[in-house]
């Protein structure tokens, strides 16, 4: 959330991501599929390129499991859009590769941390979509014990655990803040 200055930001809790690196790794092992196919069965000028791309988006894919296995963030993307690449250049079913890189696109979208910014003037979700909030738009807000509540005026309650603890004080404070803003 850059270009402006929000009083608080608060990151939720990361959700599991399971579903989406599945969904990424059978990409890349259909393009690889698509690819080694053509090595074999047409064996064209551009076999070189093809195996090239197939071992790339292999190291990648292994180097980005090896960051998942250690507990840090992960992007398939670069074997995604290797795999475009690899796809488009081929003579069959070169539209497969806008697939690709749209799903290279919104991978980092997805992937991002859930962030909530607060301002005196507005509430943002830093989601996938953005969502932007007037204050009008909230009954309550209250940060208690690790869990957000952004309680609606529609009678719609949205809560999440948040990624880390808060000092009591620091509480307080963001809690008194959304008051201020809310019986304005």
């Amino acid at each position: 959330m850059a270009g402006k200055i929000y009083e608080y930001i608060i990151v939720l809790k990361k959700r599991s991501f399971v579903f989406i690196n599945r969904v990424s790794l059978l990409m890349i092992v259909i393009a690889a599929l698509i690819l080694t196919a053509q090595v074999v069965l047409h064996g064209y000028e551009k076999t070189l390129i093809y195996i090239t791309i197939i071992l790339l988006m292999l190291a990648w894919t292994a180097f980005t499991m090896l960051k998942i296995k250690k507990g840090r963030p992960a992007l398939y993307r670069i074997s995604l859009l290797l795999g475009a690449w690899g796809i488009f250049i081929q003579p069959y079913m070169s539209w497969l590769a806008f697939v690709y890189v749209l799903a290279a696109v919104l991978e980092k979208q997805v992937k991002f941390p859930e962030e909530i910014a607060f301002d005196n003037d507005e509430v943002i979700i830093n989601s996938f979509p953005k969502k932007r909030y007037t204050w009008e738009a909230f009954q309550n807000i209250v940060l208690k014990d690790g869990l957000l509540t952004l309680d609606y005026k529609n009678n719609t309650l949205f809560q999440k655990q948040i990624e880390s603890s808060v000092e009591k004080d620091l509480e307080d404070a963001f809690n008194l803040f959304c008051q201020e803003r809310l019986n304005k």
